[in-house]
């Protein structure tokens, strides 16, 4: 492996969280609209196939509907100014342009961002899967980081499997 990353990262509007790997295991921290999580999972525990989930968290529905709104509301508020004015820009159609222009780049993001990609391994615990997002910006450092972490499930496995200890 090239590069063997072993902290990952992430924060988007509906959940923030890191996961570290330590020689022998897994070290997940992830909040997020539903709660608060923390675990640690040796390497032996986890399945190597994850899973992807797809979602679109309340809050980021919440955001795009109410920048949206505020941005009609304000362009349409920016024309009536200029139109009262016998279309002579004003200072106050300047506040409400730049603000409309700020509200639309807001909803840009929030909708180039509308959901995000969950990669969860399954766990021998009931209930527990390791667990974190996708997010555009570090599409690399995620790629090796679940190539990382995907290797290290396969080499404890195969040691156990050959009866080795596992070092814990």
């Amino acid at each position: 492996m090239s590069v063997d990353i072993a902290e990952y990262r992430f924060k988007t509007l509906g959940a923030r969280g890191h996961v570290v790997l330590s020689e022998c295991d897994v070290m997940c921290d992830t909040t997020s609209y539903l709660g608060r999580w923390k675990a640690t999972t040796p390497y032996s525990a986890i399945e190597p196939h994850p899973i992807s989930l797809w979602q679109t968290p309340p809050v980021t529905i919440y955001c795009g509907v109410g920048l949206g709104f505020l941005t009609v509301v304000l362009g349409f508020a920016a024309i009536g100014e200029l139109r009262s004015n016998a279309w002579l820009p004003t200072l106050i159609f300047g506040f409400y342009a730049a603000f409309c222009v700020a509200a639309f780049g807001l909803l840009v993001r929030v909708v180039r961002n509308w959901t995000a990609e969950w990669i969860m391994f399954p766990t021998a615990i009931d209930g527990h899967r390791i667990a974190y997002i996708k997010t555009r910006r570090d599409k690399d450092a995620f790629d090796a980081f679940t190539a990382n972490l995907t290797f290290r499930i396969l080499d404890a496995t195969g040691r156990q499997e050959c009866g080795e200890p596992i070092r814990i």
